[in-house]
């Protein structure tokens, strides 16, 4: 089943509405009143503080939240889900599984990290476009996925784990010949795990950024063998 009809897309039924990635949650709130901090943009607790200009990633540290980082700030993993979340990496790249404006009924309002309509989404949705060659070679598997929803992953177009990504070959240059330290066999939750020189390393991370490089794709003709 083509993802299409699989799964519906949200319309631009309200206005968008964008949070302020360098503020929130980086000040601890001082107000001693009872309330919701969820509807709230300071943090309360460790759970929900982000560090501010600090050059971390979104991949989440096995002991998140859990206060036993001996590097404390300068970690580069996301010490808590709303660092990952709220990280510029992850903000609104994918959809709420509700669209429209029940979706902003839910416990966190506008401080959602989820895109709820279509303007939201920070992604290409390259699922809209045609499917020809360049598509293969320069779009497929290089977006992650932006629905929530179940749906056969083998037949989407996103990438939706490290084995299955693909870096676009139009802006990064690599080989299609095979990374010696990458191996496809072995699940790996962050990108330094499959190889030390991540997107920078010039030959191939895994078999789809091999044969859907622009120098393979249909090249060789198939052997069923």
């Amino acid at each position: 089943m083509q993802l299409q009809k699989a799964i519906s897309e949200p319309k631009d039924n309200k206005k968008a509405y964008e949070l302020d990635l360098t503020t929130f949650k980086t000040e601890k709130c001082v107000i001693e009143a009872k309330h919701n901090p969820k509807h709230w943009k300071f943090y309360h607790s460790l759970k929900d503080r982000r560090r501010v200009n600090i050059n971390y990633s979104s991949d989440l540290w096995k002991f998140a939240e859990t206060n036993k980082c001996l590097k404390g700030d300068k970690w580069y993993l996301s010490h808590s889900n709303v660092e990952r979340l709220y990280h510029p990496d992850k903000y609104k790249t994918k959809f709420w599984d509700t669209f429209g404006h029940k979706a902003y009924r839910w416990e966190y309002g506008n401080y959602w990290s989820f895109a709820h309509i279509l303007s939201e989404i920070k992604i290409d949705l390259i699922h809209r476009l045609p499917k020809d060659e360049n598509f293969y070679m320069y779009n497929f598997k290089t977006e992650w996925c932006p629905f929530r929803k179940d749906h056969h992953k083998a037949d989407c177009v996103y990438a939706h784990n490290w084995q299955d990504f693909r870096r676009n070959p139009q802006l990064f240059q690599y080989q299609k010949t095979k990374c010696e330290n990458w191996r496809s066999e072995v699940y790996i939750t962050k990108y330094s795990e499959g190889c030390k020189d991540m997107e920078k390393c010039i030959n191939s991370h895994g078999w789809k950024e091999e044969c859907y490089h622009p120098m393979s794709y249909k090249v060789y003709p198939w052997n069923d063998k």
